[in-house]
């Protein structure tokens, strides 16, 4: 009882500490946080907002160190306007598994061609809970987020064949083919 008491006051001071006018206490804290576990998403939640950079960037780190409770969170960094962020931000959920897919859907929809591309590549590694979110790429602009999209959803097995059924009218042969070979491959 009294060591809880000692960690609920240490978290309450660190949580607090993430508001510092300091960049280094505020970094400190940040980093201190990622050791504690899921009570402190709130804090580092709030450092997401920071105006220092690394700061926000050691958020996203230290909310993937905490694990799936941090997914719903990480969405916050995904409308960052820091590139970098965003593509931390991706690859933090991509490690997260399954729990992270509604999240890093919406990274689909990012201006940045290579968030986009490192989203659908991280949602390959998903298993069959992303095949929706994969099909949805499939109608990017981009070949090679089509093309990436085609290639994931080959590796997941039938559960994706209504997918690559779409994808046989794609426009880029290479695209079509692709999704041909595994069709053909399923069915034997």
């Amino acid at each position: 009882m009294v060591g809880e008491s000692k960690i609920e006051s240490a978290l309450a001071v660190l949580s607090q500490t993430v508001l510092s006018d300091d960049r280094d206490v505020r970094m400190d804290a940040v980093l201190s946080l990622s050791q504690m576990g899921e009570e402190v998403v709130p804090a580092l939640s709030q450092a997401l907002t920071d105006d220092d950079r690394d700061i926000r960037l050691n958020a996203v780190q230290s909310l993937e160190l905490i694990g799936e409770e941090a997914a719903p969170v990480l969405f916050q960094a995904l409308l960052d306007d820091d590139r970098d962020i965003r593509f931390d931000t991706v690859t933090a959920l991509g490690r997260l598994g399954q729990q992270a897919v509604p999240v890093l859907s919406q990274a689909l929809i990012d201006d940045d061609r290579d968030i986009r591309l490192h989203a659908v590549n991280s949602l390959g590694q998903m298993g069959s809970q992303a095949v929706p979110v994969l099909t949805q790429a499939l109608l990017d602009d981009d070949r090679d987020i089509r093309l990436q999209a085609v290639t994931s959803l080959t590796q997941m097995g039938s559960v994706a064949a209504l997918a690559l059924f779409q994808a046989l009218d794609d426009d880029d042969q290479e695209i079509s083919t692709l999704a041909a070979s595994a069709l053909e491959m399923m069915s034997r």
